[in-house]
């Protein structure tokens, strides 16, 4: 891996001579300058992963400074160091695209802990763009967020089980973005121009669910008024997703499983089997192969909806996606600019998440809607339930 080259700007010789030590002790390359000006100049000459600024320059402004960077290379990050009379303007500065702000005298340890961090942050904002490219050349599907080890393997997955036509079984906890994952399947695959057609099996009544499956015929039974096409016919050509399929009763489990022999059913009332086309993609947040040793799957349709096993990893696999996730849930609920503070950022990393990707976003637009007069997120606009189970971890996690 290449080494990471740093520009730091800092007018007093005696600071830039410590932090350019400091830096690279820790094996960065590291230019510095003792003016803006000379820093812009290097910038625009040289290749630099990261810079770092005095807020308070002579020869010019920190919003001057960060403006021209970022107009050079929008993606470079830019920490501010800053007195505490200046905090203010650098939170001010974070707002145009500022990383972060170091407030003098800070340690060692911060420097470099905000260093690392940046890098970071900036390595998975890059991949997460690559795998997205990778994966949506063909469709827009912007949902799928994370470029931690977990989640660069599922991408991957994805990519090539949407190459064949395999029936895939999706596991993961509640909350994990299990229907996600079978739509990027679905609309990056074969059958991407047919429908995608979604059924809950953990929410149909058992009375109902042969008749959502399969459809029927008018006066099939009572009540029923109108010819109804069920969901497989529903997704002839495409794609049908049963989602939380380990719901499903035992009675209706073997009827799917000659459907998926046999690509014909016939409907309730019906006298002609209806032939089909149809691509299944399964999930359940239990393992199927626990509910099989307990009877409560049929073993032969577990082994016919597992050609393709796919593990969602869960929130707690892949922490270090959560500042992207934070990200990605400011900006969908029309906030891009807003800025958390780290320690925010912190508290959230150390949190469990039992709910997933779904709790932390439902968090995020709890605290946005909470602190709707202010520009930041602070540790006081974390729900209480997710403070009292990091500070005190025995106590009952939120739902």
């Amino acid at each position: 891996m290449a080494t990471k080259r740093i520009l730091i700007a800092e007018d007093e010789p005696a600071q830039l001579k410590l932090i350019l030590r400091q830096l690279r002790e820790c094996g960065y390359e590291v230019e510095g300058c003792l003016s803006a000006r000379e820093a812009l100049q290097l910038f625009r000459t040289e290749s630099f992963d990261l810079i770092i600024t005095d807020y308070k320059m002579s020869d010019m402004s920190g919003i001057d400074f960060l403006c021209e960077i970022k107009r050079l290379n929008p993606g470079a990050p830019v920490i501010f160091m800053t007195g505490y009379g200046t905090i203010d303007l650098a939170v001010s500065a974070m707002k145009k695209g500022a990383f972060d702000f170091l407030t003098k005298p800070f340690s060692f340890d911060v420097l470099i802990y905000t260093v690392r961090r940046a890098f970071q942050v900036k390595f998975l904002e890059e991949e997460n763009v690559r795998l997205h490219m990778e994966l949506m050349d063909r469709f827009s599907f912007d949902s799928i967020v994370g470029g931690s080890p977990p989640m660069k393997a599922l991408f991957k997955q994805i990519v090539t089980v949407s190459m064949s036509d395999a029936t895939c079984l999706i596991e993961g906890e509640s909350g994990t973005g299990k229907e996600i994952i079978a739509r990027a399947i679905h609309y990056e695959g074969l059958r991407k121009s047919k429908p995608f057609v979604v059924i809950n099996c953990a929410a149909i009544p058992e009375n109902l669910l042969e008749s959502e499956m399969f459809g029927h015929e008018r006066g099939a039974f009572v009540g029923a008024m109108h010819r109804h096409i069920g969901k497989f016919e529903q997704a002839n050509g495409g794609t049908l997703f049963l989602d939380e399929v380990g719901d499903m009763p035992l009675s209706m489990q073997g009827k799917i499983l000659r459907v998926l022999a046999e690509k014909q059913f016939e409907k309730i009332g019906g006298t002609k089997p209806v032939s089909i086309d149809v691509r299944v993609i399964a999930s359940s947040n239990r393992p199927l192969a626990d509910l099989v040793q307990k009877k409560e799957f049929r073993e032969d349709l577990y082994y016919r909806l597992n050609v393709v096993p796919i593990h969602v990893p869960t929130l707690r696999e892949r922490k270090e996606d959560i500042p992207l996730l934070i990200r990605h849930f400011l900006t969908k609920y029309s906030q891009p600019h807003m800025h958390v503070a780290h320690d925010v950022v912190q508290m959230l990393m150390k949190y469990d998440w039992p709910g997933n990707v779904r709790e932390l976003e439902n968090i995020i637009e709890r605290m946005l809607i909470m602190s709707s007069m202010t520009k930041t997120l602070h540790v006081s606009d974390v729900p209480m339930e997710i403070r009292e189970s990091i500070l005190h971890p025995g106590t009952k996690k939120a739902a």
